[in-house]
């Protein structure tokens, strides 16, 4: 049976959040909405930097036609008939399910840890198919420790 959205039980959505590390981003940092489910964890990102010796690059991201990342997630947060099933297919269609550094599948993650350390909080997780270890970083007050409780409830 579908099961309805209902955000911070079955998904968390994260509109500011940093990003680092995986071969989308290469050696730059960058500016994501996390979006996640107890199944996966979907980076979509708005803006990257990327430093050369002499110049930084920065790359902007929409969702489509002009629609910021945020907005055009949050209406689709905002449908009645949205599911985390059908969710989890937009995102992994839309990203590239075979994007490990895009599209988590949390049961494929060999390393996947929380700190909780005041404004240096993060997650740091490692894919199993290798790789750099990717660190996620959600801004705003307390967003970390949610973050943390959606997947490892006390």
């Amino acid at each position: 049976m579908p099961t309805p959205l209902s955000r911070d039980i079955n998904y968390c959505y994260y509109p500011k959040s940093g990003y680092t590390g995986g071969k989308v981003t290469g050696l730059t940092n960058s500016e994501v909405c996390i979006v996640g489910t107890k199944a996966y964890i979907f980076v979509l990102p708005y803006r990257d930097f990327t430093s050369y010796l002499v110049a930084m690059r920065i790359r902007s991201y929409q969702w489509a036609d002009g629609v910021s990342m945020q907005a055009g997630l949050e209406q689709m947060f905002a449908d009645p008939r949205m599911t985390v099933e059908e969710l989890e297919a937009t995102l992994c269609d839309m990203l590239g399910e075979a994007n490990h550094d895009q599209v988590l599948k949390v049961s494929e993650l060999t390393q996947f840890k929380v700190h909780l350390l005041g404004i240096l909080s993060q997650a740091r997780i490692r894919h199993a198919a290798g790789g750099a270890i990717k660190v996620i970083f959600c801004k705003g007050k307390g967003n970390m420790k949610r973050f943390k409780e959606f997947y490892f409830p006390s």
